[in-house]
């Protein structure tokens, strides 16, 4: 079994020009209870004297020094995201990105009205996450199958992404069948799940690392943080342009 941990960055209104980013981190069962300790042992290091489950790593309470992070100085929070991200690009780290980019201000004018940013992204990344599936099958006795669990929002968001999702794993994408995937998405609170909060990592640096109108000296931290996670997309060729990391539109 493998377990798809889904989170998203920026939001899904086309009035924000802000690029809306969704993202996947892949983990087989026998791998999750290391992933899971060492995130763990991340939060113990850096908040010695608070119980770990009590602590939530969120990018962006983290960037704008929210609740557990409102008394940090910024090298302090940057050393956090800078051993996340280290964890994450560790070869003894045994998981696998897939993240979607939407370019809205790419989307053609007469078409964003009707178009839906959040069926597209999961549409993108769930045809994504179905091939890496194919692919590991491919070589394994017994076929190994994927659940989502994504982060909540609310009931009524969930819900409505429930029955996005729901068309697509019971029709297909416009590429691919699914085959390997099972039921749709879980929703879960992230503060109860390190790998969630990991995603959220992913997709926030992600978000960052193709954001305009930044300073060079935050585009240079996201960019070297982005370069530390991109061992992990998936990948064909060597290339995760379209496997790992697809940017739609892509011109």
């Amino acid at each position: 079994m493998y377990l798809i941990y889904i989170d998203s960055s920026g939001t899904p209104l086309m009035k924000e020009n802000e690029n809306y980013v969704l993202s996947a981190i892949i983990v087989n069962e026998n791998d999750w209870t290391y992933i899971d300790n060492m995130v763990t042992d991340i939060k113990i290091k850096h908040f010695p004297n608070i119980e770990p489950s009590k602590i939530e790593i969120h990018a962006k309470d983290m960037v704008n020094k929210h609740n557990d992070f409102k008394d940090l100085t910024s090298d302090r929070i940057f050393n956090i995201f800078t051993d996340i991200y280290r964890f994450i690009g560790d070869e003894k780290t045994n998981l696998t990105i897939i993240s979607v980019i939407i370019k809205k201000d790419k989307i053609y004018p007469h078409k964003k009205k009707q178009f839906d940013i959040e069926e597209w992204g999961h549409r993108l990344i769930i045809e994504r996450i179905e091939k890496y599936l194919e692919k590991v099958n491919k070589n394994n006795k017994t076929d190994q199958y994927g659940l989502m669990i994504e982060d909540t929002v609310s009931p009524k968001n969930d819900e409505m992404i429930r029955n996005k999702v729901h068309i697509i794993m019971a029709d297909g994408t416009m590429y691919s069948k699914i085959n390997y995937l099972i039921e749709d998405p879980l929703f879960t609170n992230s503060k109860w799940r390190n790998l969630s909060q990991l995603v959220d990592c992913v997709a926030y640096c992600i978000r960052r690392k193709f954001k305009s109108n930044q300073s060079l000296d935050k585009k240079m931290r996201w960019d070297n943080y982005f370069e530390i996670i991109s061992t992990k997309f998936d990948s064909k060729n060597g290339n995760y342009l379209g496997y790992g990391l697809k940017i739609f539109p892509d011109r």
